[in-house]
Formats: structure tokens, C-alpha cells, sequence
């Protein structure tokens, strides 16, 4: 139960299995795992009605090509009938046999095999129990010390919270707040993502306050805190629920705010850093906090020496400006070693940590203890502030309106004066190459994007940049003409560029009839 992909949080993967099952068929799964090893066995039991092979169907085309799919998929020759019966056996008892699911990678003659009879739901569903969920719930069972984890991650989970803890409050937690603001979630963003992932770092804040408690006889209360660009303010709502007194500051109110000021102290305020900020409170916390994220270990070491820090970061940047990542490590990584740099020279023990939740940026640095005593509190102060001195009059907050940066607001003259000008210049760099029908066809050239600023003129340019944007972001959004890689354009060829896989394959009447228009002038197709 370490992975990430689960749809509703993060401690209860593989609690649902969800099936398409067959007219009865009932299943059930039960996952074995070996205390003492990484492996385990997935035992997937189901009842077949005897005559549940009448119901199995092999359509391949003809009947030549379906009784050898069937010979194939059984290893017995016959007629189709007694095949398809033993088809049916063998994998009741496959499916009832706890032996472990074979691992082995599947070759191509094994696939091609297999192809045809995929087209049986029936043993589509076995493969699928066998090849696909079983390896999937196996590996997710498997202890995660963080070594065989992505984008570079390995050595950073601190298993800094007990697993079974975690598990069982994060049940509870679900329960109590997820399912009903996914129901009521007035926002635009996925409610499935956004409030299981909150209720998920709820639970482990909350588990992490509770172990410090314990550890601690001198902490007699639960202890407070401030959420520092609080978001839509959910996990404010959910510590507080859960008796931590807090606030949530952020310098945009959302919309779900209505629904959680009831129960939680949302606040619509701008937080600017300086040397003289403080907050009395127990703990900082700055959940995707953005351009604040490497100011909170500073805020809270000069706030009180008690005062500690839970920082998630998300997107990156450094005290005044976008982050540059320097080093061979992935963007990720590095920025996590810079907040932990800087949590150190502010003085805090730094400890990393992966959480389970739906996210990909997982990893959270928490300074729970100084490595100084009170006494050298004076030299640690002078040392911050020299740390950031210069960012200080360069911070800027984040606008209370934020700006749309992606040149969907530029007017459509203008936006169809630009493209038209890249689609001609591309055109007239390509090869005209026949066609089997004895037509040509024009693929386009290549434009670098250098020169593919010299075509719009002055103003049109000077749109785009109003709508904070350029002509690279304006061609990346006409994706489904244009392919934007390496300093370049080129037009699409959807033979060889299948485009977004979410998106549809569909190109936009506007290209078309541009295409269309000036090569059937010039009698070549594109």
C-alpha cells in the first residue's frame, strides 16, 4: 500500500478491485503475503456455473481462424464445442489455484498467440487477473524503502510514521470528511485528487504531531500551527476538526472557504517574508506553498526555537525568483536538497520523507529539532538573515488575480494572422512528395523559431506578449497542427505523430480549411 496510483488518496491502494463481471461469474481476490519476504500470492477464486461455456464466445472472423485461436489458447485439439468447454475448465481451476501468478515478461509469439483469444471476455479477464492486477498488487504490497522509486527519489522515505497507524487513520479520515466534499467540491479542480490527497496529509501531519507527543511529556496540548498558502483550505478544516487550534492564510479566498469557515480560520491575506514576520505558533506549514516554500524554515526558526516546519514542495523556486536547477539530478531532486540546505542553515535537523498520496511531487522535509542549543540562537539569527538579506526587496507576492499565461485570450484576428503566416512559411520549405492516387502531398518544413518571430509584425507580437505569452506557447496550443521540439516547428503528420493520447485525433476546422485553400490554388495536397 505504497504506490501513488489510487484515485481516492493515498493509504488504501488495492482496498477496491473494480471488475466488469461476466453473467455468473462471481470472483473474489485475496492477496497472501509472506511475513518474512517480498513476494506473496494472489489467489483469485471464482464460481463458474457449469454451463457458463455456452456463454464463451471466440469471434475471429471465420471458423478456420477461430478453432485454431481456441487450439492455441487450450493446447488440446477438438471440436470448437469441446474446446471451448476445456477452455473454460482450465481456467476455473487456473483462476482457483493459489500458485503465484508467473512474473516472466511475455515474448511476442506469446502475445500474438494470445491476441485472438483476448477476443474472449472470459479469458481476457483471467489474463488480465494474471498479467496485469496481480504483479501490480504484489508490488504495491512489497515493503517501498524508497530504492526502486521515480524521478530520482531513492534514499528520501524516512518511514517516519508507522505504516499500520497511518493505514488505519487514514481509513477513518476518508470516511469522516473525503466522500462528502467530493460530493459538495465547488471548485474546478478534480475533487479526487485534491481532497484525498489533503485528507491524506492530514492523516500523516496529525500521526507525526501524536509520535512527538508521545516522545515529548513537556507537550501536555495538541499543538497549533499556521498553513501558510493555505489553498482551498481543507487540511486547515481537517486539523482543526481533529483538535490542533490553526489558521490558514493564503491571498486569494476559494469558493469551498464558505463551506469550511464554520469550522476552520481561513484568512485572506498576503504573506510577505521579512527578518521582523513571526508567528506564535507551534508549527509552519506550507502545503504547495510555492514562491513561500523556502522562506518557511526561515520564518519558523525566527518565529520562536520551539517553532518547527512541514513543508511539501511542489512547484519551484527560491527566495525571489523561479529556481535553477544546477547538477546532473532531475529538477525534483534538486530543489529538494535546496530546501533541506536551507533548513539546515537555519538551524533545524532536516528529515525527508515519501508520503502515499496521488501525487507525484510526494516527498516532504519536515525540522522537528534544532542542532544548536538556545544560547547560539544570536549567531544562527545573523546567519539567517545573511542567507536572505538580498532576496528581501526582490520578493514579490503572488497577485491576488492570476494571470493567464498561456495566450488563450489573444484575439482571434490575431491569433489566425500569426498561424497562417507559420503554416504559408512552412509550406513553402517543403518537398512536395506523390501519392499512390497520383496526387502530391506537401509535409512542410522546418522553421527554427528564431525565424518564425521575424513573420508577425510588431503589434501582433506585442498582443501576444500582453496576454503574457509568446509565439512558442501560441504554436504549442495549436498542437494538433503544429509540433513545437528542440527550437523548431514543423507541421504534424498524424502517420507519425499521434499527437496527445488524451485528446482527440480530430484537427480543427480552422487548419483545414487554411490547408485546404491554398494548396488545392497550387494543386497540391496536404
Amino acid at each position: 500500500s505504497s504506490s501513488s496510483s489510487s484515485s481516492d488518496g493515498g493509504g488504501s491502494h488495492g482496498e477496491e478491485v473494480n471488475l466488469t463481471p461476466l453473467p455468473g461469474v462471481a470472483y473474489k481476490i485475496e492477496l497472501v503475503a509472506a511475513a518474512d519476504s517480498d513476494s506473496g500470492t494472489l489467489r483469485v477464486h471464482a464460481a463458474v456455473p457449469p454451463d457458463i461455456a455456452q456463454d464463451v464466445r471466440v469471434v475471429v472472423g471465420n471458423p478456420a481462424a477461430e478453432k485454431g485461436a481456441l487450439k492455441r489458447a487450450s493446447g488440446e485439439a477438438g471440436s470448437p464445442e469441446q474446446v471451448r468447454k476445456r477452455v473454460c475448465d482450465e481456467a476455473t481451476a487456473a483462476m482457483n489455484n493459489p500458485q503465484p501468478a508467473p512474473r516472466a515478461e511475455e515474448t511476442a509469439a506469446d502475445k500474438a498467440d494470445f491476441a485472438a483469444a483476448m477476443l474472449n471476455p472470459y479469458l481476457s479477464t483471467i489474463h488480465w487477473l494474471q498479467h496485469r492486477a496481480a504483479p501490480k498488487l504484489l508490488s504495491w504490497a512489497a515493503p517501498d524503502d524508497g530504492k526502486a522509486v521515480g524521478n530520482g527519489l531513492a534514499g528520501l522515505r524516512g518511514n517516519l510514521v508507522d505504516l499500520q497507524q497511518y493505514h488505519t487513520l487514514y481509513q477513518e479520515l476518508k470516511a469522516k470528511y473525503g466522500r462528502h466534499f467530493v460530493e459538495v467540491w465547488p471548485e474546478s479542480t478534480d475533487p479526487l485528487k485534491f481532497v484525498y490527497e489533503d485528507v491524506a496529509i492530514a492523516c500523516y501531519i496529525l500521526l507525526v504531531w501524536k509520535q512527538e507527543r508521545e516522545n515529548n511529556p513537556s507537550i501536555t496540548r495538541k499543538q497549533t500551527f499556521v498553513d501558510l498558502g493555505c489553498g482551498n483550505g481543507l487540511l486547515v478544516y481537517i486539523l482543526t476538526q481533529e483538535g490542533h487550534p490553526g489558521v490558514g492564510l493564503d491571498v486569494r479566498k476559494r469558493k469551498i472557504w464558505t463551506l469550511l469557515q464554520s469550522g476552520a480560520d481561513l484568512r485572506e491575506s498576503p504573506v510577505v517574508p521579512s527578518l521582523e514576520l513571526t508567528y506564535e505558533y507551534d508549527w509552519l506549514i506550507g502545503n504547495h506553498s510555492d514562491e513561500l516554500t523556502p522562506w518557511i524554515p526561515v520564518l519558523a526558526a525566527n518565529s520562536s526555537y520551539n517553532c518547527r516546519f512541514f513543508v511539501l514542495p511542489c512547484c519551484f523556486f527560491d527566495f525571489h525568483a523561479k529556481f535553477l536547477r544546477s547538477g546532473k539530478n532531475s529538477q525534483y531532486r534538486t530543489y529538494l536538497e535546496y530546501i533541506k540546505t536551507v533548513g539546515e542553515r537555519c538551524g533545524f535537523e532536516v528529515k525527508t520523507d515519501l508520503m502515499r498520496i496521488p501525487s507525484t511531487k510526494r516527498v516532504c522535509l519536515i525540522g522537528e529539532k534544532r542542532v544548536y542549543p538556545p544560547s547560539e540562537e544570536a549567531s544562527y539569527r545573523k546567519a539567517r538573515a545573511d542567507m536572505v538579506q538580498a532576496s528581501l526587496a526582490l520578493f514579490k507576492p503572488r497577485p491576488k488575480q492570476e494571470t493567464t499565461r498561456n495566450c488563450t485570450q489573444v484575439a482571434p484576428a490575431v491569433r489566425q494572422a500569426i498561424i497562417s503566416a507559420v503554416l504559408q512559411e512552412l509550406l513553402k520549405r517543403g518537398t512536395p512528395q506523390p501519392l499512390p492516387s497520383g496526387r502530391l502531398w506537401n509535409p512542410g518544413g522546418e522553421l527554427a523559431l528564431a525565424e518564425a518571430c521575424t513573420l508577425p509584425d510588431r503589434a501582433q507580437l506585442q498582443a501576444l506578449r500582453s496576454e503574457c505569452g509568446g509565439l512558442q506557447t501560441l504554436l504549442r496550443n495549436q498542437w494538433q497542427a503544429f509540433v513545437v521540439a528542440q527550437g523548431k516547428v514543423r507541421l504534424r503528420d498524424w502517420r507519425v505523430d499521434p499527437g496527445r493520447k488524451e485528446k482527440s485525433a480530430t484537427i480543427s476546422f480552422f487548419f483545414l480549411i487554411i490547408i485546404i485553400s491554398i494548396n488545392f490554388n497550387e494543386k497540391v495536397v496536404v
